[in-house]
C-alpha cells in the first residue's frame, strides 16, 4: 500500500509553512492530530489491514508522526507568540527621555490655590487696590521691628521660625522666609511718597511660612493682605470694605460677620473677623485692624498725619470653608483625585 504518512508528512510541512498566526496554527492542529483529524483517520484504518507486518509498519510511522507534528506546532507557536510580543513592545515603545504627560494641561484642570487667589485678585482689584509684591526671603527689619514687634515682643514666638542663611548678606539682621505678607506693607510705604490728602489702596498675596502642621495649619501656606492708607480713613471704612470682600467671595448677601476685638501688634484697634457657620456656632476668617502709629513712622516720617486699616486672610482656609474641605493638608498632597473632585 503507498505509505500515506510521507504524503502526510509532506502535506502538514506546507500547511504549516503557510500559518501566519496563531489561529491558522490552531486549525491546523484541528485538521492532523485533532480527534476526527487526519492521522487519527489513518490509525482506525489499522483494525482493516490484515498483514500484521504491514500493519504494524503503519502504526509505528503514524506514532512517529504523530510526534513529529506536535513538537512542529509548538515550536511554531512559540516563534508566533514571540513576533506577537516584538510587535506589540514596538507598538507600545516609551521614549523615557520624554516629559510625561502632564494631567493639569490634559485634564485642563488647575488646582484650588492658585484659582482662588485669581479668584480673589479679581474681586479686590473691582474694590479698587492694586497689587503689590515683595520678596519671600526677608529680613527681622521688615518682618518684625518695622510692624512694632521688637526683638523682645512675645510675638516673635509663633514667628521665629525658619531662619535662613544668604550668600554675601552683611549686617546683623537675619533672614528668614517671611511669617506674613505685611512685610509688603512695610516695603511699599518706604518707597511711598504721599501727595496732600492723597489715598493709597493695594493688596499684596503669596506664600508665607510658620512651624505650624495639623488639619488647619500647614508649614508653607498662602496670604492675602489688604491696605488702605488715607488722611480721613476711618474703622468703618475697613469694616465696610471687609463685608463687601467677603460677601463676594462668598457669593451671599447679608453674610454674617463679626468683628471680634482681638490683638495684633501692628494695628490698633485689632479684630478678628469671624463667620457663622451653623446656629451659635463662628468660624475665624482673618485678622484686621486700624493701622498702628509706629508702624506709620517706622516707614516714612511723610506719614504721621496719615491713617488707615489692613485686614488679611488665609487662601487655603477661605477655599476650605467655601467649598468644605475638612483638612488643609488635602491642597498639597498631589492627589488627581483631589484635584479632579474639587473641579
Amino acid at each position: 500500500m503507498p505509505d500515506v504518512t510521507k504524503n502526510l508528512e509532506w502535506q502538514f510541512i506546507q500547511d504549516l509553512a503557510a500559518a501566519k498566526n496563531l489561529e491558522d496554527l490552531y486549525q491546523l492542529k484541528v485538521q492532523y492530530v485533532g480527534k476526527k483529524g487526519l492521522l487519527r483517520n489513518i490509525l482506525k484504518s489499522l483494525g482493516t489491514i490484515d498483514d500484521q507486518k504491514v500493519r504494524s509498519d503503519l502504526g509505528q510511522k503514524a506514532n512517529d508522526l504523530d510526534i513529529f507534528i506536535n513538537s512542529e506546532l509548538e515550536q511554531k507557536k512559540l516563534f508566533l507568540e514571540n513576533q506577537v510580543l516584538e510587535e506589540k513592545l514596538a507598538n507600545e515603545k516609551i521614549d523615557v527621555s520624554l516629559p510625561g504627560p502632564n494631567p493639569y494641561k490634559t485634564l485642563n484642570k488647575r488646582h484650588l490655590v492658585p484659582r482662588t487667589i485669581d479668584e480673589m485678585k479679581r474681586i479686590l482689584v473691582s474694590l479698587g487696590f492694586e497689587e503689590a509684591i515683595g520678596p519671600e526671603i526677608e529680613d527681622e527689619w521688615h518682618n518684625f521691628t518695622a510692624l512694632n514687634i521688637p526683638e523682645t515682643h512675645p510675638a516673635r514666638d509663633m514667628h521665629d521660625t525658619f531662619y535662613v542663611d544668604v550668600p554675601g548678606k552683611k549686617g546683623d539682621s537675619k533672614a528668614l522666609l517671611r511669617t506674613h505678607t505685611s512685610t509688603v506693607q512695610i516695603r511699599y510705604l518706604e518707597q511711598y511718597k504721599p501727595k496732600h490728602n492723597e489715598e493709597v489702596k493695594f493688596f499684596s498675596i503669596g506664600k508665607t511660612y510658620r512651624a505650624d502642621h495639623d488639619a488647619t495649619h500647614t508649614p508653607m501656606f498662602h496670604q492675602v493682605e489688604c491696605f488702605y492708607l488715607g488722611a480721613n480713613i476711618t474703622l468703618s471704612h475697613m469694616k465696610a470694605y471687609a463685608i463687601k470682600f467677603f460677601e463676594m467671595y462668598f457669593g451671599v448677601s447679608d453674610l454674617p460677620l463679626r468683628f471680634r476685638p482681638s490683638y495684633f501688634p501692628f494695628t490698633e484697634p485689632s479684630f478678628e473677623v469671624d463667620i457663622m457657620r451653623s446656629q451659635d456656632k463662628w468660624l475665624e476668617l482673618g485678622g484686621c485692624g486700624m493701622v498702628h502709629s509706629n508702624v506709620l513712622k517706622n516707614t516714612s516720617p511723610l506719614l504721621k498725619d496719615f491713617q488707615g486699616f489692613a485686614f488679611g486672610f488665609g487662601v487655603e482656609r477661605l477655599a476650605m470653608m467655601k467649598r468644605g474641605i475638612p483638612d488643609v493638608r488635602y491642597f498639597f498632597e498631589n492627589d488627581i483625585r483631589w484635584l479632579n473632585h474639587y473641579n
